[in-house]
């Protein structure tokens, strides 16, 4: 008795041959990784479809490219003064803020900034960063007299990691100094006829606005070689 097999229902087994592990064989210098398959019949079979016997697969390999960026950012001013400018004795909240711009994990993640000792920080540092991860930090700065002076404040943010150099972000922040003004008033009015011996007052009046002063003002008064100087009252 004869039988006949229908080819289509013949089991066919698929095996295992081999794993690539990740990152075992990807050198830096490879644009990609193939990985080809082969399969040999026994001597004795006839393979029918002898172009089906091999199979590869090809991975573009993207190199590793770490990278990060430091922002700063003056986010707030309490002016204790009321002025509405950076004047002296204001307290500035400055944001700080470094970015993973790479494609790997950074590790050692920190910021440090130039003026200010401390910063409060989310995560805290050093940090652990994956691909666009952050580390973000806020700090205090209080204006002093040599701000006010240099008329700016500099100030830097300086984030850095294990797998990378540092990056720094510089702000620049203009600080207003006190606007002084004087005003002088006679009495006689100035214009006025005035006789011999007669007692002449003047009124000396300095307007500080804008900001407070960062020294003692000095108020000073130049008489006239006719006039002799009799008295001078401070009123505050």
């Amino acid at each position: 008795m004869s039988m006949k097999y229908d080819r289509s229902v013949i089991a066919v087994r698929s095996f295992l041959i081999g794993i690539l592990l990740a990152g075992s064989v990807v050198s830096l210098a490879q644009t990609s990784v193939t990985n080809e398959a082969f399969i040999t019949p026994p001597t004795t079979v006839i393979d029918p479809i002898p172009s089906n016997n091999q199979d590869a697969e090809t991975n573009p390999v993207v190199p590793f490219a770490p990278g990060l960026v430091t922002n700063k950012s003056l986010t707030s001013n309490a002016d204790e003064d009321g002025s509405g400018n950076v004047t002296l004795g204001d307290t500035l909240t400055y944001t700080l803020t470094v970015t993973n711009t790479g494609n790997v994990t950074l590790t050692g993640v920190t910021l440090v900034d130039s003026l200010i000792a401390t910063l409060n920080c989310v995560p805290a540092q050093p940090a652990t960063l994956d691909p666009a991860g952050q580390l973000t930090c806020t700090g205090e700065y209080v204006v002093q007299p040599g701000d006010v002076t240099a008329g700016q404040i500099v100030n830097t943010a300086t984030g850095d990691s294990d797998q990378t150099g540092p990056d720094n972000d510089q702000v620049t922040t203009p600080v207003f100094g006190p606007d002084v003004s004087v005003s002088k008033a006679a009495n006689p009015a100035s214009g006025s006829s005035v006789t011999a011996g007669q007692t002449i007052s003047y009124t000396l009046t300095a307007v500080i606005s804008d900001a407070p002063l960062t020294a003692a003002l000095d108020l000073s008064d130049t008489l006239d070689a006719d006039l002799t100087f009799g008295s001078v009252t401070n009123a505050g």
